[in-house]
């Protein structure tokens, strides 16, 4: 009567969660999860090449802006009074190499 009803849909629940618990493979939930690990290591070097952009434009800009300031230094008029002007100086270290 009524308690078998009650027994078989008890069973009948169980086997609906047992089977929902088991709707991924055991491989392929190993595969997920290696490749979750894989995106988490994946997102870490993405973050970091992020980072070194970042630091590679910031120093672009300042070499940019010391050589604008250099340029401004080299062409200015009080150099040419100088006994020995930067411009000379630094046409003889180019010229030896260094």
């Amino acid at each position: 009567g009524g308690a078998h009803g009650e027994s078989r849909g008890a069973s009948d629940a169980r086997d609906i969660w047992d089977l929902c618990a088991n709707i991924i493979a055991p491989k392929t939930f190993r595969v997920w999860g290696a490749l979750e690990e894989f995106m988490k290591k994946y997102n870490g070097v993405l973050d970091q090449r992020s980072t070194l952009i970042e630091d590679t434009n910031r120093l672009r800009s300042q070499n940019d802006e010391l050589k604008m300031l250099l340029n401004q230094y080299l062409g200015s008029k009080i150099n040419q009074e100088l006994y020995v002007p930067p411009t000379a100086t630094l046409s003889r270290l180019s010229q030896s190499g260094l």
